[in-house]
């Protein structure tokens, strides 16, 4: 298990850039790779905004599902506020995920590559 004391990465008691949520998202990369679980200790967080929430869960969460978040990421000392915007980027990613497995739609950003191929055939009509 990988602890990645949030606080150190982004000495802010609000933390409020996509920025900084991918300095956060890589060192979270690189543990899934190792095929490590993540534990985010937010001491010292006051609060967050949807833009870094979504760059440390819901790039995640729209790329592997819910379940993947819920097995491999777990927090701690995040207040209220931290929670409730982590929990509104999670559901709302994963209606986003959840579209895209139905519809066959590859939901990907330009810096996170996902080795999922569809053939040509299923997009024709």
């Amino acid at each position: 298990m990988k602890t990645i004391k949030v606080k150190e990465i982004v000495p802010y008691d609000f933390i409020g850039s996509r920025f900084a949520g991918e300095k956060i998202r890589k060192v979270m990369e690189e543990a899934f790779q190792n095929g490590e679980t993540v534990t985010l200790d937010f001491s010292g967080v006051e609060c967050i905004n949807q833009s870094f929430g979504d760059e440390i869960l819901g790039i995640f969460t729209r790329a592997f599902g819910v379940n993947f978040i819920k097995e491999r990421v777990k927090l701690e000392n995040a207040n209220e506020k931290v929670r409730g915007i982590l929990n509104w980027v999670v559901k709302y990613s994963r209606k986003i995920h959840d579209f895209s497995e139905e519809h066959k739609v590859i939901v990907m950003r330009p810096d996170i590559v996902f080795s999922q191929k569809i053939s040509s055939s299923e997009f024709s009509s």
